[in-house]
């Protein structure tokens, strides 16, 4: 049992998060490790400006929740557009930080 709990501890832990990344009046809500390279990753293949305005720690029990919430919003994909409720969500949670 020890053996097992000392390459538990040794496994690094990923923090994930969950975040918003702003095009025109749209927000993508995503989940990542590593939500920098994400975004690059959508720079490269977007010709808009993508900008990252919020995120927060979260697993994909969160992500799920907050697309949940805000289904009403949602325009394509993880795509939704940034008004009302959502924005308001996200602009009170930017202030958080």
């Amino acid at each position: 049992m020890k053996r097992k709990t000392k390459k538990m501890l040794q496994k690094k832990v990923k923090i994930e998060y969950v975040f918003f990344i702003k095009c025109e009046n749209y927000i993508k809500i995503a989940r990542s490790v590593h939500p920098r390279w994400m975004l690059k990753d959508m720079e490269y293949n977007n010709p808009f400006e993508l900008t990252n305005i919020k995120q927060i720690c979260g697993n994909h029990h969160i992500e799920r929740e907050i697309k949940r919430k805000f289904s009403g919003y949602r325009h394509k994909g993880a795509w939704y557009r940034y008004e009302g409720k959502l924005k308001e969500f996200i602009e009170e949670k930017k202030d958080a930080t």
